[in-house]
């Protein structure tokens, strides 16, 4: 199988991880809204809370490698895109793992007490884990094939490059469309009537931040179509690229702001807030576009 493939191979299987962690975040972004969140007890809020930040740091981790790809090869090499991901959803199905876990804990604890909530949610990780990593890892062949560390971008044709940025966007946008639809959800509930007005206009800003970067996200797909009508050209390649990169800055904007919301909502405290805000808007942008910056840097070769 050519590395091209198999990039893209891992690109579908990273789609289809994110969706779900997406998903789930949406559900985690929703929790502290519900009209029960409030009667929760403290070890309970503490987990939903514990579960949001893991989620959160699982986009950060899979979407960093198409950001690497974009940045530091301009998508024209694939087998470190193709390893890149693989790390990148080995690590997010630990955190993912993790975040299941609290979560299903919350739930036995709310229906069992606090013995059913540890006993389902350790059962739950020690599943996911048998099942994603453990059996992996017994079936996993002694003979691994070390695909060449770059292919040089006169090997990779224009329309593999093509196909690579619109799959990457489509790895995004699921996940990106599918928490904009709970950030909408949360502004019908009662809790979030009674929240001040600056929370709210901070989720506010979050919406319109996630929203913008659906529209980049949907934009390269429109340009290809309406432009070059589904053909190849050169010239397409950089302008998805660069829609792609503005709409993960919104994404993390939009992120941190919500992050900000909830942490205030559960914690009730403006430093751990802001805090977190911040920490996560450092964490994306750093993992999405200041790494892959300086790593193109290093790549530069160096003229006397």
């Amino acid at each position: 199988m050519s590395t091209f493939k198999q990039a893209k191979i891992a690109l579908d299987e990273n789609r289809m991880s994110i969706l779900g962690v997406q998903v789930l975040y949406g559900f985690q972004l929703n929790a502290p809204f519900q009209p029960q969140f409030a009667s929760l007890p403290a070890v309970s809020k503490d987990a939903s809370l514990a579960a949001f930040l893991l989620l959160t740091a699982a986009i950060v981790v899979m979407i960093a490698p198409s950001g690497y790809h974009r940045i530091v090869t301009d998508g024209t090499s694939t087998s470190r895109l193709q390893t890149g991901i693989t790390w990148a959803t080995s690590c997010t199905l630990g955190l993912l793992g993790a975040a299941m876990a609290l979560d299903l804990f919350l739930v036995g604890e709310r229906i069992g007490g606090m013995a059913v909530g540890i006993g389902l949610g350790i059962a739950f990780a020690l599943c996911a884990f048998l099942f994603w990593f453990g059996i992996e890892l017994m079936h996993r062949s002694n003979r691994t094939h070390t695909p060449r560390d770059e292919e040089p971008s006169s090997k990779v044709k224009l329309s593999e490059r093509i196909d690579f940025v619109l799959t990457e966007a489509r790895v995004v946008l699921p996940g990106v469309q599918a928490l904009l639809g709970f950030q909408l959800i949360v502004v019908l509930t009662d809790a979030f009537a009674a929240l001040p007005a600056g929370p709210a206009q901070v989720h506010l800003a979050a919406l319109a931040a996630v929203a913008l970067s659906a529209v980049l996200l949907i934009a390269p797909a429109a340009h290809h179509r309406i432009v070059y009508r589904g053909g190849d050209s050169p010239d397409f390649p950089p302008i998805a690229s660069a829609y792609l990169l503005a709409a993960t800055v919104f994404l993390a904007l939009g992120m941190a702001a919500d992050c900000y919301v909830i942490v205030l909502k559960v914690l009730e405290s403006d430093v751990w807030a802001v805090t977190a805000a911040i920490v996560t808007t450092l964490l994306c942008l750093c993992f999405w576009h200041l790494f892959p910056l300086l790593g193109r840097y290093r790549r530069r070769p160096v003229h006397g």
